[in-house]
């Protein structure tokens, strides 16, 4: 994958639009703005040895400690395989960082999957064995390959294989002059080197072969090198002569150690034991930078100016940033020697700054490296410093005082605290003046000198700021009374009429007011509120737009430049206008409560801070078209602790995310090192509004659903965004599929639950049927039954009617018999035998007839159709009379009525119970009778 280029972005110093301020700005202590960044910050060592830069933009450092990677809000550190000194580092255009060290050399680049650096290590492609004995202390780059340089040994890397190569000796640094690779040879002097032709000598540096050359940079057309002890010397191709320059003596007694060439053209020198100088390329020395300036250490081991034209500096102990791509110049005071700076002026050729400790002075403008000194008599606390009709008035702590052009200070006013000066009434020779105790008046005497007047009286209390309408009103602030408006008498003497302004004129907060004439209107800044003075209503309303830009409310105040210039002033830094063209920002904070930008000249801008000030030069602004870079995503953090580093796919979208991803951690920055940067950020399909601005480079969402999101990024260095696609695949439950899947199953089971109450309906309904039909069959059951019951109830009276009918037939027999028994006896002979015995076998048959017990077993079996069959089932050993015997007794009839129908006495049917009885197994206890009618 091809890295991200941000090269055109950086061809001009990026920051605010404008070139070098060290070609415009020549006062003498001005020095660029320094960042340092110690140990602690950057989580290495002291010692960095070399810095190079990726396409993207990301510094890189060889450091004590390891590969230092800093993307201008975290710092990240790579370790060697064996954790050696990275003594050497560079960056390629493919995106590879290239490194040295002790016995190892190779690159760091990103892993195709997850954007990870990886190290890959070139040393152990190299057969020899003078690698394990040489420590790769420089490293050069071109479009054919890299060089790996040990004192000893050259290593050359085609991009495809590594080849050995040996020096005509032993080597310091080899250097890039022009594209030309320059080996100094120890002893011998300088050689040209190709991958093709191998070394030559170049002619004429045989009077280098004993010095130790560190740099070596091209010149008008020849070289600049740069020897450790004998300082600059210059080559024309011919022959080498020392070059005469404001810092050549300073860099032989100090040590030159690196040099490069600035995109400016100016040369930036390191030494090793007074800190770097900057030189023009006449060799006029323009600025010396060192620990009292600023840095941390004296001692300067790398030089690297970065693609906003910052320079970065490789110390003994840290790493510090040369903002040269800042507009600003700075006085440091890091000593205290001035203190903190209220105001400043310019006045007969001399800078004079009022500070916390008094007024000091020094030449305006000079190409020297003068300081400043004290100007006695003003030693306090100043507040104001003004230019009035030739003189400088000066407002102090002990009171007001004139400053001649020879430096001779005149107190003209013993009213302490001189705060603020302005003119009374359009009247040139009348000034009023703010104190600790109320107003009083400056006046012009008969020889043209400023002097004390008057006191006006009605007032006493301290009046920090004020400003004159075009009505001739004074508003004046008081630190504890808010704002008010005075009207003076004709004469100025005396307060005419007064007013404490509050929320009825507009004044929505009394706290922290300040004034200021911009325009000839009075704008008062109230807390965070921006109002303007209408004299003529004599009300306050909100200032929402100033020359076409739109303020708002917050904590910053407007200043008045140069112009149509003016300038938004915030509390970290301040946003410069022209007219409603914003030109760029300045990150510089101003000193607190006293935001005091001031005008030194045509020219330039004096910004007062607390340890010093800060120089502005107009004519140094150029506005490009280009734009400032935009912010990098680092990483994407995913829930189960995976990290995608998605910068290197540029506008590409991510490949699709798992379904487990509900929760994301972005990581982002902005390489761009010279200004804090603040970021704002949003997720669409999530939200649509930015978030707010946010210095933390970290935004992590959480709860998130699957589909498609754009992550975009936005800092304060421009306009521009970074936008990432993502899509977070659904769950197996929340596909296409399976929602078709799904779709389908629930179609299918609805289909079903219909079909199946069809089923049940037409169940129920052939349910509902077959009980009709099964209540008509039972009720037809029922009638069958009911039926057969009667039938039965019917035979039973059948069986009983003729059972009793056979017994009273059987009854009347046997007495016939008895009767007829009883003629014979009563008749003998006169009733003839024959007759007799015809009638009594008569009876005889009829009493013992078959035909009768046929009858009643017939009628018997219809009422008790299975009783016979039981019986004998159970009672096989049963005879028929016993049988007759069971039915009779099932049919509850009597030994009595038994009797006839058997045709025997009352004793036999006794005797026959009895025998039944034990056929039947009967206990004694047991009825014969309910037992047989139970069967």
């Amino acid at each position: 994958m091809k890295p991200i280029y941000y090269a055109p972005f950086w061809c001009f110093l990026a920051l605010v639009f404008f070139q070098s301020p060290l070609a415009a700005l020549s006062v003498g202590g001005e020095t660029p703005r320094i960042m340092n960044f110690d140990r602690a910050t950057y989580g290495g060592q002291n010692q960095t040895w070399m810095i190079g830069q990726s396409p993207r933009g990301l510094m890189y450092f060889g450091n004590n400690a390891g590969l230092l990677e800093y993307d201008g809000m975290q710092w990240r550190l790579y370790s060697l395989p064996d954790r050696q000194i990275v003594r050497a580092v560079a960056g390629g255009k493919d995106g590879r960082i290239f490194v040295g060290g002790f016995g190892e050399f190779g690159y760091w680049a990103p892993d195709p999957t997850t954007g990870r650096l990886l190290y890959h290590s070139l040393a152990r492609n190299v057969q020899s064995n003078r690698l394990s004995h040489e420590e790769i202390w420089h490293i050069s780059i071109n479009e054919h390959g890299v060089v790996f340089q040990s004192f000893a040994v050259i290593y050359y890397y085609d991009y495809h294989t590594v080849r050995e190569i040996i020096p005509p000796g032993n080597i310091m640094f080899l250097h890039n002059a022009g594209g030309e690779l320059i080996v100094p040879v120890i002893g011998k002097g300088l050689y040209r080197w190709t991958p093709k032709t191998g070394f030559s000598f170049v002619n004429g540096s045989q009077r280098l072969a004993d010095s130790r050359v560190k740099a070596l940079l091209p010149h008008r057309g020849g070289w600049l090198i740069g020897t450790e002890q004998e300082g600059l010397w210059r080559y024309d191709g011919q022959s080498i002569v020392e070059w005469n320059n404001q810092a050549q003596s300073r860099l032989k007694a100090f040590q030159l150690n690196k040099a490069i060439v600035l995109q400016s053209g100016q040369l930036a020198i390191g030494t090793i034991l007074d800190g770097l100088y900057l030189l023009d390329e006449s060799g006029r020395q323009i600025h010396h930078i060192s620990k009292e300036s600023g840095l941390q250490n004296n001692t300067v081991l790398a030089l690297y100016q970065d693609m906003a034209g910052d320079l970065w500096l490789g110390l003994d102990k840290g790493i510090d940033l040369l903002a040269l791509s800042d507009p600003l110049s700075y006085y440091q005071d890091r000593s205290g020697k001035i203190g903190a700076v209220y105001t400043a002026t310019v006045f007969q050729g001399k800078l004079y700054v009022g500070t916390n400790q008094g007024v000091y002075y020094k030449s305006w403008p000079t190409l020297s490296h003068s300081d400043f000194k004290l100007l006695a008599g003003t030693q306090g606390q100043v507040w104001e410093l003004q230019v009035r009709e030739g003189q400088l008035l000066c407002g102090h702590n002990d009171g007001t005082f004139i400053i001649d052009a020879n430096g001779k200070v005149s107190k003209i006013s013993a009213v302490t605290g001189g705060w603020r000066l302005a003119t009374f009434k359009n009247q040139s020779n009348v000034l009023l003046q703010g104190t600790y105790t109320g107003l009083v008046a400056l006046r012009k005497d008969e020889g043209q000198s400023w002097r004390f007047d008057h006191r006006i009286t009605g007032t006493g209390e301290p009046i920090k700021h004020l400003a004159l309408d075009r009505q001739g009103g004074v508003l004046v602030s008081n630190p504890y009374k808010g704002l008010m408006y005075l009207e003076l008498d004709p004469n100025g003497a005396k307060i005419a009429a007064s007013k404490l302004l509050g929320p009825k004129e507009g004044l929505p907060s009394p706290f922290k007011v300040r004034l200021d004439v911009i325009n000839d209107e009075c704008i008062v800044q109230a807390d965070t509120f921006l109002l303007r003075w209408d004299p003529v209503t004599g009300r306050l309303a909100p200032l929402d737009y100033f020359k076409g830009v739109q303020l708002g409310s917050g904590h910053f105040r407007i200043v008045e430049g140069i112009g149509a210039e003016w300038f938004k002033v915030f509390v970290d830094g301040v946003e410069w206008y022209r007219s409603d063209q914003l030109l760029g920002y300045l990150p510089v904070r101003l000193t607190p409560d006293f935001e005091n930008i001031i005008s030194l000249d045509a020219n330039t801008y004096l910004f007062c801070l607390d340890n010093g000030y800060a120089l502005l030069a107009r004519d140094g602004l150029v506005v490009i078209k280009d734009q400032l870079p935009k912010p990098l995503i680092r990483s994407l953090e995913l829930p189960d602790g995976l990290v995608f580093f998605p910068d290197h796919l540029g506008e590409k979208n991510m490949p699709g995310l798992p379904s487990a991803a509900n929760r994301l951690s972005f990581e982002f920055s902005a390489p761009f090192y010279t200004r804090p940067l603040r970021f704002r950020s949003r997720l669409s399909g999530v939200e649509d509004q930015w978030s707010d601005w946010t210095t933390s480079p970290l935004r992590e969402f959480t709860n998130l659903s699957f589909g498609a999101y754009t992550f975009e990024v936005q800092s304060n260095l421009s306009d521009q965004s970074t936008r990432l696609n993502l899509f977070i695949r659904p769950r197996w439950f929340e596909t296409n599929l399976a929602k078709l899947l799904f779709t389908t199953l629930i179609c299918t089971f609805f289909v079903l639950l219909f079909l199946w109450n069809q089923r049940r309906f037409e169940l129920h309904r052939q349910q509902m049927e077959m009980d009709k039909e099964r209540q008509v069959q039972q009720e037809r059951i029922r009638v069958r039954n009911e039926q057969l019951q009667a039938d039965v109830l019917n035979k039973s009276k059948e069986l009983a009617t003729s059972t009793f009918s056979l017994v009273r037939k059987n009854e009347t027999l046997f007495q016939l018999k008895e009767a007829l028994n009883e003629i014979k006896s009563d008749l003998g002979v006169r009733l003839p035998d024959k007759y007799y015995r015809q009638l009594i076998h008569l009876i005889d048959s009829h009493l013992d007839s078959d035909h009768d017990w046929q009858v009643f077993e017939t009628n018997f079996n219809q009422v008790h159709e299975v009783f016979f069959k039981k019986i004998i089932e159970d009672f096989p050993e049963l005879t028929p009379g016993d049988l007759r015997l069971a039915a009779y007794l099932k049919m509850n009839l009597s030994s009595k009525e038994i009797a006839p129908l058997l045709n025997i006495s009352l004793r036999g049917v006794e005797n026959k119970r009895y025998r039944l009885r034990l056929k039947l197994n009967l206990p004694v206890d047991a009825n014969l009778t309910e037992f047989l009618m139970r069967y």
